[in-house]
């Protein structure tokens, strides 16, 4: 699997973060939105294909190399002739976010991360979601791209005609035929026959080139069947910590608005059946308001940190107050998208 976690817990940034986690340095500088640029053509869009983009924001790449060195992952090592930043920049036709160098996490990066308690999730918002929408349907042959250790497929199984999962990493696939499920090593292209419906949860962020790996799922769709996709919400809370390295490449390579989901039903001529927003969770709030708490007393130096930990302790008291109220206008972590493939008929 590629997994996604919901965020690292608000423990994680709290008190003394991360040194990468320094405001002055993750974000630099901030280059001004509305300046629109065109690109040239090795920096289109990999959603639409693109040239017009507006540049959101560039990284201090020494700042993220120091991040992932904590977690013993080398960036300059994984990565060869790094620049000494990284640019943010948002499509202007499908409202994709991708990145100037795309730097796609390594084996090493993904086998780092799952040390890491909470990385992989059993549970997850959108299992729940999918499952409701499986068990409405008749019986289906079920694919699930990067499945992990199988904890949506297990459930899946209760709802199917038949489940099969795909895998990148050998461990994961060993763990998932312990328990006795059907996964294969490899893309999509190592299936012989199209399934009902396809599953991917937490994937598009991470590949280098989602256009081109959505037209391959669809193609081996059967027509009338269905593609279930779920990221990370860039128009939700999740979207406003800037903080957030796990949001960052080489983890994230793309940051996805709803503009961009629905955008793959245009690409793809898919009818685009339901939108879905995780609700914002107590864990995600906290996150949240902490990065903004950051940005506000980013003062260097010991008075700084002093201000920022008096701040911080006076925040946690009052989360609890201010989240009933945050939860109505902020979405959480995940959006998820259900698209169906036109039957043969319905064509032209």
């Amino acid at each position: 699997m590629i997994p996604d976690p919901i965020v690292a817990p608000a423990m994680y940034f709290e008190g003394t973060p991360l040194p990468s986690s320094n405001i002055h340095e993750l974000a630099e500088k901030t280059v001004e939105e509305k300046k629109s640029q065109v690109a040239p053509s090795a920096e289109a869009c990999p959603l639409c294909g693109g040239y017009q983009w507006t540049a959101i924001r560039t990284y201090s790449m020494q700042s993220i190399g120091r991040y992932w060195k904590t977690l013993g992952y080398q960036l300059e090592h994984e990565h060869k002739n790094l620049p000494s930043e990284l640019v943010e920049r948002r499509c202007l036709h499908c409202g994709l976010h991708f990145f100037d160098p795309c730097l796609t996490g390594t084996s090493n990066l993904y086998e780092r991360l799952a040390t890491v308690p909470w990385y992989y999730a059993s549970h997850k918002w959108e299992f729940d979601e999918a499952l409701k929408f499986l068990a409405a349907q008749p019986p289906m042959r079920v694919l699930e791209i990067g499945c992990g250790h199988g904890d949506f497929l297990k459930q899946a199984r209760r709802f199917s005609a038949e489940v099969t999962g795909l895998e990148f990493s050998k461990k994961a696939l060993e763990a998932c035929r312990a328990r006795g499920l059907n996964v294969v090593l490899g893309s999509v292209e190592a299936l012989e026959q199209p399934v009902d419906i396809i599953f991917a949860f937490q994937v598009l962020e991470h590949v280098e080139n989602p256009g081109k790996v959505v037209g391959e799922w669809i193609e081996h769709i059967v027509p009338g069947g269905y593609l279930v996709v779920a990221v990370p919400n860039q128009d939700g809370a999740l979207g406003q910590v800037h903080d957030n390295h796990l949001n960052l490449p080489p983890h994230h390579t793309s940051l996805w608005e709803e503009q961009s989901l629905r955008f793959i039903a245009e690409r793809f001529a898919l009818e685009m059946t339901c939108y879905l927003r995780e609700p914002l969770s107590l864990d995600l709030y906290a996150t949240y308001t902490q990065s903004l708490l950051r940005q506000t007393h980013a003062r260097p130096g010991i008075l700084g940190k002093i201000s920022r930990l008096l701040v911080s302790h006076v925040h946690r008291g009052l989360i609890p107050y201010f989240y009933e109220t945050a939860a109505q206008r902020l979405s959480g972590h995940t959006h998820m998208a259900i698209y169906r493939k036109p039957k043969l008929q319905e064509f032209g």
